[in-house]
């Protein structure tokens, strides 16, 4: 939640409720003190800083320096990135330039303990689809060497890589079985031709982190200027409970609207 709402723009307050004697709940306790690992390491990707022109490729999530001077590129992942392992990336949104430097906040790029075989320098190259990075794991926040928790990949000196476009999703018109949905391009970007459609899927879960079902894609439109674009969406179950997006493909990566309840 930290990451996503400073990628967004946003301001995060956590708050904590102690128990009757003044005491923290251990659970809570423990949960400060991990937040307080992982901020004294990559405390410069929250602080001073505003989000880049997309907020997200997939699970990898932006902020940038007040200056530009800095990117941070911040991995989520489902699994602990395994110490001493590479990792390879691809930012889409990234271009670099002659003065271009990258590395892991937290580790020096040239040792990783018990290691001395190893050179862990981090490596960068550009390539039409992006910027290809690779960096390896080498600090050792916890003791059991699996900190479960996001790395930060700082980038000084890159540039954004295209002129992303701006997509709303706007509303569902749905009667029974059978929807009508409806988007908005608000800006082309650097494109003169888009292709715009919907994605749709069942709302099983609580809420967005629960959620299993795969999304379901319309057929796509051709857009040449910006406004508004429909897809009907049929077969649908009628007493289901849906969700769906606007989804923009860009030749470097997809853009997403917010979803919204399809009722």
């Amino acid at each position: 939640m930290l990451i996503q709402t400073r990628a967004k723009g946003g301001n995060f307050l956590l708050n904590v409720g102690p128990k009757p004697n003044g005491d923290l709940p251990i659970e809570e306790e423990e949960r400060l003190r991990e937040i307080a690992l992982w901020m004294f390491v990559n405390s410069e990707s929250i602080y001073s800083v505003r989000p880049w022109i997309i907020t997200n490729e997939g699970d990898t999530w932006f902020t940038k320096r007040k200056d530009s001077s800095a990117l941070y590129a911040i991995v989520e992942s489902d699994q602990p990135w395994p110490r001493a392992t590479w990792k390879d990336f691809v930012l889409h949104s990234v271009r670099a330039t002659a003065k271009t430097e990258i590395s892991v906040l937290g580790q020096n790029d040239k040792a990783v303990e018990y290691h001395p075989e190893i050179n862990p320098k981090s490596t960068f190259h550009q390539e039409k689809d992006g910027l290809h990075i690779r960096v390896m794991a080498t600090q050792r926040l916890q003791d059991n060497f699996r900190w479960p928790n996001p790395a930060v990949i700082k980038l000084t000196n890159v540039e954004p890589a295209f002129a992303p476009p701006q997509v709303e999703t706007l509303r569902a018109i749905r009667t029974g079985s059978v929807a009508t949905l409806e988007g908005k391009l608000d800006d082309m970007g650097d494109s003169s031709s888009l292709e715009a459609t919907f994605e749709y899927r069942p709302v099983l879960g609580e809420d967005v982190n629960s959620r299993t079902s795969s999304w379901t894609a319309t057929q796509t439109t051709t857009l040449s200027k910006t406004g508004p674009f429909t897809a009907r969406v049929e077969n649908l179950d009628p007493k289901g409970t849906y969700e769906f997006r606007a989804v923009i493909h860009h030749p470097l990566l997809n853009l997403y609207g917010q979803e919204r309840p399809l009722k």
